[in-house]
């Protein structure tokens, strides 16, 4: 199997009001900038999202009010560890992941 690797964007808190697919949820400058990058780049990329961890473009979805920087530093540790969990599950094969987030991401 030859190795792939997939993308990893950030959400973003600048959403539309209204029930959308996940990459088109998020209307900020920055993540549409990073989705343009992961689809010129990849044929696999998914979302990283506070609320709902590693989301398929794909995924309907209802906006949110939630950041991984109103939360605590374990917290966020722990949020990590289950999304690389995650990624691995629904990506099998990947050898190699590039991400696109903002400024504070510990």
């Amino acid at each position: 199997m030859e190795p792939s690797h997939i993308v990893l964007v950030a959400c973003a808190a600048s959403k539309r009001r209204e029930q959308s697919a996940a990459r088109d949820l998020y209307v900020s400058t920055l993540f549409k900038e990073a989705r343009r990058y992961a689809e010129s780049v990849s044929d696999r990329w998914y979302i990283l999202s506070a609320l709902h961890m590693v989301l398929d473009p794909g995924r309907i979805i209802d906006p949110y009010e939630q950041t991984l920087n109103e939360m605590p530093i374990a917290l966020r540790r722990q949020w990590a560890r289950q999304g690389e969990r995650s990624t691995a599950r629904d990506s099998p094969g990947w050898s190699e992941a590039h991400h696109s987030c903002g400024e504070d991401v510990s």
